[in-house]
Parts: structure tokens; sequence; C-alpha cells
């Protein structure tokens, strides 16, 4: 552990604590950023103009390198570092230099002026060939160790060289990790960014907040729980949150979202909203308080979108804490604002909340001990007669809530009965209270009858983890969001009781259906191959045996020589040779399908 006084404090870690071993030597100024050798006998240090490094024995520094300066009265901070095994050091620094020293002399091998400022990460491959940079300037630039053969004498020589460059996110990069030749770069702008090259392939995913189902804005001078205004319910809450820089910022880049102020940094990265539309009022959670809310009234009507001018302002109807300081783990309102039922990290509390006759107030429930266990989801039926709960071991409860006590309906296992293979995830019940569905984040959805009290049906696994579903209450169709940003339209099926079954396709994605005919039949495929993935012929296999006739229609990203392309590619290849193996025939477009817009290409 570096510090900002100089010291680098050296624990051990136990398997219950932490135990302090030995302090090196003081240093001047602080310590930005510290990275172990391979062998565990070396500690390097970064701080502003110098990078040190320790002998872990001794406890003395043996090499001190200085980095310079781009300007004579500005300081060169050295935010990150990394060490290969080989004992090459590579560091980044404020000037958007990165740096090759040799461990062993103290020498500094190359350097590049490769981002337009501040480097705040640096990212080493397994084999240490290949080193990744980002900072306030988001480019991500991959730097890759070469070989160069010299004279007899003189054997063979590393060499750093720039590769790629990639600008991928908007605001600064603060993270970089590599795992299975994929690259994970987060930062500023909020977005888990997935990369790779090569292939070359991109995947961003935006933050989301579990169980929010309304987005709420709020004021940037509001005090905690201030309601501006009701915008309107979404699955997902994406919030932007704060953030203050610590880094210097050219003017050339754009400053960091600031759509909400520090206060409001915390509110967020814990609230929930409920929306109750038959009491009109929302219930907000916050992480050791709920609050009530009663909507305020409009009395011009809905043109369009934009600010809706309020006759009455919301009102606050009632603020409960958590028992005992613990923290909230879920919360649920009816939807006629009469039960509220929430859960700490301990156990379940009801209450019942009467908003007749003067001061909205609060009465507790008694619920049984059997009742009691944490519950990370909780629902509500719409007639707030009954009470789902999903317990952390894995259990469903279902309780009928009277006037003074909690009895409970039905419990079962959905994971000891192995429908699920993980605590529940996603929660929800249908409209008229016939169907709860349930989901875990290996992408198993479980459908159960409430009617029956019994299991219904499970939906046709997808290959991501649900992030969100809903029940739409008109038609009980079911509508599944999964983390790859692909929306699951299975609960027509399911509700319409139709016969249907799902084939994991691993590099396409597609929807079939069957033609039967008197004598005949013909299955018809609509496809899409995704370019950035690599066409597997299995799946094409997988297609071709639905039926004896089969129609491939749709959008392959393949190209080939073969049927008109200027060139061919990989993923052309593949599809050439398995309708060649096949006896398929392809039919394609006269006219070029993809329009160029640089002179230099042509159309295909």
């Amino acid at each position: 552990v570096g510090t900002e006084d100089g010291h680098i404090n050296i624990f051990e870690i136990t398997d219950t604590h932490l135990t302090f071993e030995k302090v090196l030597d003081r240093q001047d100024g602080r310590i930005l950023c510290l990275c172990w050798d391979s062998t565990g006998s070396f500690i390097v240090s970064g701080s502003v103009d110098v990078i040190r490094i320790w002998d872990v024995k001794s406890g003395h520094a043996i090499h001190r390198m200085l980095t310079g300066r781009a300007e004579t009265n500005k300081e060169t901070i050295v935010w990150c570092v990394e060490v290969t095994a080989d004992f090459t050091i590579i560091t980044g620094d404020s000037r958007g230099r990165i740096c090759f020293w040799n461990g062993h002399t103290g020498t500094q091998l190359e350097s590049f002026l490769s981002h337009k400022a501040d480097i705040l990460c640096l990212c080493l491959d397994e084999e240490n060939n290949s080193v990744y940079s980002s900072g306030v300037d988001p480019v991500i630039t991959n730097f890759t160790r070469i070989r160069l053969k010299c004279s007899d004498y003189q054997g063979v020589k590393n060499k750093w060289v720039r590769s790629i460059q990639r600008r991928i996110h908007t605001h600064d990069v603060r993270a970089l990790v590599l795992a299975d030749n994929k690259l994970y770069s987060a930062g500023v702008d909020s977005y888990l960014a997935l990369s790779s090259f090569p292939p070359k392939a991109l995947h961003k995913y935006a933050p989301t907040l579990q169980l929010a189902n309304a987005l709420v804005m709020m004021s940037s001078t509001a005090e905690d729980g201030e309601i501006e205004h009701l915008i309107g319910t979404v699955p997902p809450l994406y919030c932007n949150l704060h953030f203050t820089p610590t880094v210097p910022r050219p003017s050339q880049y754009p400053p960091p979202p600031q759509t909400a102020s520090r206060k409001l940094y915390s509110l967020q990265a814990w609230l929930n909203v409920q929306l109750c539309r038959q009491a009109h009022c929302i219930l907000l959670r916050y992480s050791r308080h709920l609050e009530v809310w009663k909507l305020g009234t409009f009395k011009e009507p809905l043109t369009g979108e934009g600010h809706i001018p309020l006759s009455s302002d919301p009102i606050q109807l009632v603020r409960l804490e958590a028992k005992e300081g613990g923290l909230i783990a879920s919360a649920a309102l009816s939807d006629d604002a009469h039960w509220l039922v929430y859960s700490t990290n301990s156990q379940v509390y009801c209450h019942r909340l009467c908003l007749e006759g003067g001061e909205p107030r609060l009465q507790k429930v008694d619920m049984s001990a059997e009742h009691t266990d944490v519950a990370q989801r909780i629902v509500f039926t719409l007639d707030g007669t009954q009470v789902i709960l999903a317990n952390t071991s894995g259990s469903i409860k279902i309780l009928k809530i009277l006037e003074d006590h909690i009895e409970r309906v039905i419990s079962f296992n959905p994971y000891v009965d192995k429908l699920l293979k993980g605590p529940v995830k996603l929660l929800a019940v249908s409209g008229d209270g016939r169907y709860l569905v349930a989901g875990d984040k290996y992408a198993n959805i479980v459908v159960w009858s409430l009617t029956k009290l019994q299991y219904h049906l499970s939906l046709p696994k997808h290959r991501c983890s649900p992030t969100a579903l809903a029940i739409q209450s008109s038609t009980n169709n079911l509508v599944v969001v999964y983390a790859d940003h692909k929306v699951g339209g299975g609960g027509g099926l399911v509700r319409s009781r139709l016969q249907h079954h799902q084939t994991g396709l691993l590099s396409l994605e597609a929807v079939a259906v069957r033609l039967l005919g008197a004598a005949y039949s013909v299955t018809l495929v609509c496809v899409y191959g995704p370019p950035a993935v690599v066409l597997q012929a299995a799946d094409l296999a997988v297609l071709r045996a639905l039926d004896a006739s089969v129609v491939l229609a749709g959008d392959f990203n393949a190209r080939h020589v073969s049927w008109g392309c200027v060139a061919s590619q990989a993923r052309g290849t593949v599809l050439r040779r398995f309708v060649d193996r096949t006896g398929l025939f392809i039919h394609c477009p006269h006219l070029p399908t993809y329009l160029p817009d640089h002179p230099r290409h042509h159309p295909s």
C-alpha cells in the first residue's frame, strides 16, 4: 500500500485479516501507483517526476528513474505502471507518454507520445508481449513486442512498436482488463465495453439499476428525495452518475457528464422507484429508508413531450426508516397503496398504510418467523391480496394478506426443483393474477400458475443473462430483455400455447416457421449473421436439418466472388463450402447491397 506521505507498507493476507509485515524506506512525495514484479522480490512505484524500483527484502530503493518534463514548470505525474516477466517496466504519465524501462539497469529503452493527454491505465496480456493504454484521451492504443534479428554477435533484440488504435469511449477511460484475448474497458462515460481484434468486435453495455421500473427526474439542486417530475415507466433505469475528475483536463476533451449534483450521486446509486397506478403514488427505496409520495395533479391535457404543468405539487405521505439501521434489500407497495412490505439485510417487515382521515400513518403487521427470511425480490398481485417473496435461500413464498396478519399460501424452491440454477433475479406477476414469472442470471425463465399453484412452463433459454422482464396486463404477453440487448418475444407463443422450441445458435440469429400442406411441409427461416462473429458451419447445419425443404432468407453478411462480390471473406467462404457440400442453391440480389461512401471502396 502506497501512501500520500511516501511510505510503502507491506501486509500479509491471511484467511481472516491483514497482518502488517514491514514498511519500506520513506520517499519524498506521494506514491500514485505500485506494481510487483513476477518474482515478488521487487516493487515498482510511480510518483511525481520519478519512478523507483524497491528491493522488498532490504526495503531500499535500488533504482531511481527520472521521467523528464514536457514543460519546465509542469510536473510529470506517473499514473500507472506494469512490469513484465523479463523485468521490463512500462509506465504511463500525464504527458501522454508510455515509456519502457530496463528494470535491471534502470535505463529507458523506448518512449512513445501515444496520447494527447494523461495515460491513466495500462493492461498487459498473459504472454507479456502486448500492452494496452488509455486515459483522459479515450483512444485505446496497443503496443506489441517484436523480435528483431541483429548481427551474429548481437543476437535477437526486442522492440516495442505501436499497433492498433481504437476510439471506443467518449470520456476518460479509467480501467482496462484483458481476459481470453478480449479487452474490457470502462470509464467516466459509465459504459462497459468488450472489444477484440482480431476478429474486430465491439459490445458496449450501459449501466442499469436493478429493479427500477420508473424513471424520475431529480433537480440538480434538490434536497434528498425532492421530486421534480415523473417522466415515464421503463424497465431498466439508466443513470449518469456525477464524477469529479482529479486529473487536469485539456480543453479539447469534453467534460464528463454532469447531469446531477454530488448529492444525487449517492441517491441514484441506491434509488428504486415503483409506481402505484391505482393510488397515484410512488415508492422510493433508498439504502436505509423508504418514502411514499402522492403524485401531483394536472388540469391541461397532455400534448406532446415536455414538462407537465402541475395544478398541485407532489406530497410526501410517509417516510419509514429501516429497523436498527439495516440496509434495505428490497421493497414493494401494493397498487392501492394500502400495504408496504420491505426486507432489510436481516428480515422482512410488513406495514399497513392508512391514508383515510387526516394524517397518513403506518400500522405494523406481525409476521411469523417462517415468513421473515431475507427477501431479495418482492412483488404484489394487482389486487393487493397476495405478496410474493423471493428469498436469498432460493425459495419463493406466496403469502395472503389479511386485516391483522399474514398467512402462507404455498412455498416452493425452484432451485431444488431444478427449474432455476441460482437465486431469483427477476420476478413479475401478471395483471390478472394468473401467472408468476421468475428468472435467474443463467437465463432460466420459469412460469407458474397462481390459480392452480403449480409449475406451468419454462421459456426457451437464451445465451445471455436477462436484465428485465415485464408482463402486459391486457394480453399477458411476456417480454424479456437480455444483457446482449436482445428482446425475447416468446410471451405470445407461451400465452397462445403454440408449440415451439428454441435451438441454440452461436453465430446466427434466426426465427423459423413451418408451413404444413396436405402433402408437403416447408420451413422458412429468417436469418441474420452479425458481421463481427465468426460464422459456424454447425449453425448452418442445424438450420438445414429443420426440414426436408428449407428456405434460409436474410442478411448473412457474407461476401464471396461466386455471387458477385468484389472479394471473398471468411464468412463467405464458410457459407460457400457449406452450400457446395449440402447441395443448397444460393439466390442473391442482382444489384449491390453494399454501397460505400468512400471513393476507394467498391460496391459489393
